[in-house]
């Protein structure tokens, strides 16, 4: 198996001086050192590639690069955007969910408390009930006892009449 020989990075050497680099700090350009002699790679390996562009190509080159950049970034301010929103809403959401729990809680100690009261009423009613009863029964016993204690005198009283009319009667004829 063969192995292809490295390639050059794409893109033409940088020219003016503004854009000038040391050609040893490009990658792959020192292949190594013997004797203190640097070898860099021939002209033949980096034929692949041009070795200069027109001005106007590397102008073109760096707009579309700019805008690309440019592009780029507004893509991630957006995002970032939609982020920070997604965050607020969160945190928002969060705090309606806190505070909906809460509510739920002390609604569920106020159903208990009138869970227990309701309880403590209802023994309490059966308990009067209860008493309601007990004083009815008394009140008829008493009723029926006066009844029978009313009706032997009224019995004795009707007699008790008739006797002395009986006398008053004789009394007068005399």
């Amino acid at each position: 198996m063969s192995r292809a020989p490295p390639t050059c990075p794409a893109g033409p050497p940088p020219e003016g001086p503004e854009l000038s680099r040391d050609p040893s700090s490009e990658p792959g350009a020192l292949l190594g050192t013997e004797g203190g002699q640097r070898r860099t790679r021939s002209s033949a390996q980096c034929s692949a590639r041009p070795q200069r562009q027109a001005p106007w190509g590397v102008k073109k080159a760096l707009l579309q690069m700019e805008a690309e950049r440019s592009s780029l970034e507004q893509k991630a301010k957006e995002s970032l955007q939609r982020a920070l929103q997604e965050r607020l809403q969160l945190q928002s959401t969060q705090r309606s969910l806190a505070l909906a729990e809460q509510k739920c809680e002390e609604w569920k100690c106020q159903c208990e408390a009138l869970k227990e009261d309701c309880s403590s009423l209802g023994a309490r009613c059966q308990e009067l009930e209860s008493r309601l009863h007990m004083l009815q029964s008394k009140l008829q016993l008493k009723g029926a006892e006066e009844e029978r204690a009313a009706a032997p005198a009224e019995s004795a009283s009707d007699a008790v009449l008739p006797a002395a009319g009986a006398e008053q009667t004789a009394g007068g004829e005399r």
